[in-house]
This record gives structure tokens, sequence and C-alpha cells, in this order.
């Protein structure tokens, strides 16, 4: 009875998030257009913070999500990019892009077309990248952990300034739900707090541009909704037809997806001590994560996943391989 209790209440809560709703999001076409964001305190993330969004990008090559400084004159903070599928994440700690520091994931993890979590957890002993709610494995490649500097400069969205002063990298796809919190979230609360909007008014929250705005391209503003830092504005630049807001593309549950858009199955379902996988090729490890986003159980290299050792109850089954990676639910009975 409490084993049916569980699947129950797992099933009712992924019921329920899939049950709220987003409606736009703001979609750059990696020509020439961004938004770009006045300093303010509220922008000013030092050390333990948390920076999320949900992206849907046409491309995976050399993109910028968010970024905040301007290395020409030496007042630059940091860079949250995509770079050939990987989430990459530069600080600078001193305002000198000569001593940047970076971390980025190991693997792949951002598809073209997939719309996609990302969450960002920096301190100055550690940084954590989360997609689609799952800690994903990363390395710091240059330089070591640390605070960052306070620039200045403007926030951008979309788009990267260089050092003569001509934007560049420029996104190409769509954004949705920038969101800074003033402290490093935990794994429940960015499961929690990514499948729905946001009310604007929880502890810690210092910057929201849920993207409900209106305009296009010049004419285009986003407004932050967090009640705790009050009114900053983002405004439009490149074209008169974009960015632009087109409908946002999340789906609540944030936790099924399909890779590279091959055909995938996983099987049966509800399973009882096995279940298997096809439609998935040179799979390098399988991670399987309960509904409150705890990894459970790791398998390197294969088809198949003996869960006779797992509770029954409601599972988030994540399969990595060389070309991107799938995500699925599965009931244990």
């Amino acid at each position: 009875m409490k084993n049916s209790v569980i699947i129950i209440l797992g099933l009712l809560l992924l019921s329920n998030i899939a049950s709220a709703q987003f409606g736009n999001s703001l979609s750059s076409d990696g020509v020439q257009d961004y938004v770009e964001i006045a300093d303010n305190d509220a922008l000013d993330l030092i050390t333990d913070f948390t920076v999320e969004c949900w992206v849907e990008p046409k491309l995976v090559d050399r993109l910028t999500l968010i970024r905040k400084g301007w290395c020409q004159s030496g007042n630059s903070s940091f860079n949250l990019a995509i770079v050939l599928g990987k989430v990459v994440w530069t600080w600078v700690p001193e305002g000198n892009c000569n001593y940047a520091n970076s971390y980025k994931t190991n693997d792949a993890v951002i598809n073209a077309g997939e719309c996609t979590h990302i969450s960002l957890v920096h301190s100055s002993t550690e940084v954590k990248i989360y997609v689609n709610n799952i800690l994903v494995p990363g390395s710091l490649t240059n330089g070591s952990y640390s605070a960052i500097y306070n620039s200045s400069e403007s926030l951008t969205i979309s788009a990267y300034k260089f050092l003569s002063g001509v934007m560049g990298n420029f996104y190409n796809g769509a954004i949705d739900e920038i969101r800074f919190w003033n402290y490093k979230l935990s794994q429940q609360e960015i499961f929690d707090y990514s499948n729905a909007p946001l009310f604007g008014d929880e502890a810690g929250l210092i910057a929201y541009f849920d993207m409900e705005d209106t305009g296009a391209g010049t004419s285009l503003t986003i407004t932050n909704k967090a009640t705790a830092s009050g009114a900053i504005t983002g405004y439009g630049y490149g074209s008169v037809t974009s960015p632009v807001f087109i409908p946002s593309c999340v789906q609540p549950s944030g936790i099924e997806q399909s890779a590279n858009n091959k055909e995938q199955s996983l099987y049966p379902n509800p399973a009882n001590n096995m279940f298997y996988l096809s439609g998935y090729e040179d799979i390098s490890y399988v991670q399987i994560y309960n509904v409150n986003g705890v990894l459970v159980k790791t398998a390197t290299a294969t088809s198949s996943l003996n869960i006779s050792d797992l509770p029954n109850a409601v599972y988030m089954v994540r399969v990595f391989y060389k070309n991107g990676l799938g995500l699925k639910r599965i009931v244990k009975l």
C-alpha cells in the first residue's frame, strides 16, 4: 500500500507540474539582435548565487546567453554560453579578462531544437551546472574558483561585447525565464522552481525576466518581475522585427526529451526488476534520478538496467551517448 501511494503521489506531482503555464519566450535570430539592461545592483553577482534560464537554441556552436562586462575596459564580470553543445561559464575575479576563470560541462548537453533548462550555481569554492534539474559532470578548464568582479557595465542577453565594442556571438534561438538568486539553490529547489512561473516575491529572488512583455526589435522591452529589486528594464537592439516574443517552448515537467530527434523507447514501463532501452546508439552511461532530482543509480554502456534494488516509485532516466542525451520517465512497480 505504501509503495502504491508513493507512485500515485509521484504521478500527481508530475501531472500538477505539467499544468503550470508559461506564456512567451524571447527569440533572437543570431544575426544582430540582443537585449541590453543597464547596470543595477541586483545584477551584480559576486559569490553564492544561482542563474537560471530555459533555452531552445537553433544552433549550439558558440552562442552567448547572458553576459555582463567588457574586457576592453577592464570591467568584466561573467559570461554564460553554449559552445559545441556544452554549457560554459566564464567569470573574471579582477575585471581583467586576461585572468578569467572558466568551467564547462564535460559532455555536450544542449541539443539544437530542444527546450532545455539550465541552472548555474556559483560560489568562491565551486561551480555546479544543472541541465533539466540534473547535476551534470563538469570541469574547471582555466584559472581557479573565486568571487566575481563587480562590473559597472550593462548586462546583455543573447550577445557578447568584443574588445572593439562590437557585439557578436549572437544567440540563435529562444530564451525564457531568466532568474537571478542571491544564494546557491539546492537541487530540490531547482527542481521545484524550474517547473512553473514564479510569483516574483520568492525569498532570495533578486531579478526575474519572464519574457511576458511586448514589442519587437528596437521597440522591445523586458521588465524585471522580482519584487525585491523593483524596476529594471531591458531594451531590444536589432532589426524592426527581431528580437521578438514567441510562444514559450517550456514543457513544465522538464524531464522528458528526445535525443537529437531519434526514435527511442524504454520498456517495459511500468517495470519490475529490469527495463531495456531501444533506439539509442553508442550509449556511454545511464543515470536514474528520483522525482526529487536525486541521483540513485548509474550504469555504463548498457541497453538494460536492473532496478530491483530501488523502491517502487516514479524515476527519471537520463541516457548519455556520443551525440547527445535522452530523458525519459519510468515507473517501478
